[in-house]
């Protein structure tokens, strides 16, 4: 509803921001922000189809 302007929402920046017909209408809110955790088995981490995937959600992440 958020996105056709018929209404408003909260939602994580990650998402809102990626919208260029969303206005941010007020401050972050801190409180609602947390670490996100991306865990995979140790011997799995160096498997390129593994790091390819890790490197992708990290530089996704950063934006």
């Amino acid at each position: 509803m958020a996105v056709e302007s018929k209404g408003i929402a909260l939602l994580p920046t990650f998402i809102g921001d990626t919208q260029p017909s969303l206005q941010r209408i007020g401050n972050i809110v801190e409180e609602l922000g947390h670490d996100q955790w991306l865990v995979t088995h140790h011997e799995d981490r160096y498997l390129p189809e593994v790091r390819k995937l890790i490197q992708r959600i990290g530089s996704t992440l950063d934006q």
